[in-house]
């Protein structure tokens, strides 16, 4: 994927989103937002028709989507996919999930905590960082948790879009940049 790719599923997640909340269904385009979720985590062939090219006019893909999804999906979904088709973009379909649902709880005030640590952490430091997360951000999040040999030690945490890297190979990296860059705060 491309960054072109992350901009574009982001306008196509918020017109999406916009629409579901003009239209009155964003819990309907919520569900199914999550149903095209496990359609494609489900399925490899779905996954490998997506990245295929589909020549073909507007009504072709219509007949593309229609074939594949029926009306299986809220009018603001098929319309997405639809679109995606008539420009080649089914590909992104993860993206614009990701985004959607990335926007859908940044309007519940919903977290999202994505921490990597250099060893598996331990439960007690998990619930401490819940419990840190929670007086800050609120009760809703969404933890990810992952193992990360590279960070060599200690742990990178990133709430929402701001980034706190308090590993080993972050600081070095640093360093590196300071020492190429003297006047450079490090």
């Amino acid at each position: 994927m491309t960054d072109n790719d992350a901009i574009y599923a982001r306008a196509y997640s918020r017109a999406l989103y916009r629409s579901a909340v003009e239209r009155q269904e964003l819990d309907a385009v919520v569900a199914d937002m999550k149903a095209l979720d496990a359609q494609w985590k489900g399925s490899v062939e779905l996954r490998r028709f997506c990245k295929m090219h589909h020549p073909g006019n507007t009504r072709s893909h219509e007949l593309l989507v229609d074939g594949l999804w029926g009306n299986s999906f809220t009018a603001p979904v098929l319309v997405l996919l639809r679109t995606l088709s008539h420009r080649d973009q089914l590909e992104i379909i993860p993206l614009v999930i990701q985004q959607f649902q990335i926007r859908d709880d940044h309007e519940q005030h919903c977290t999202h905590v994505a921490l990597a640590f250099a060893l598996q952490p331990t439960e007690e430091t998990l619930e401490q960082i819940r419990e840190r997360v929670a007086e800050a951000r609120g009760p809703l999040m969404r933890m990810q948790v992952e193992v990360d040999a590279d960070l060599i030690a200690g742990f990178m945490i990133t709430l929402d879009d701001h980034r706190i890297d308090a590993s080993l190979a972050g600081r070095l990296k640093r360093l590196r940049m300071g020492l190429r860059n003297p006047g450079m705060t490090v």
